[in-house]
């Protein structure tokens, strides 16, 4: 239970960037 509750934001954190590089090189 406390994993998760670690490893929600840092999962969101993760995709936000991820988009972030995505409209930065596309």
């Amino acid at each position: 239970m406390l994993v998760k509750l670690l490893y929600a934001p840092f999962t969101s954190q993760v995709s936000t960037i991820l988009k972030l590089s995505m409209s930065f090189f596309y």
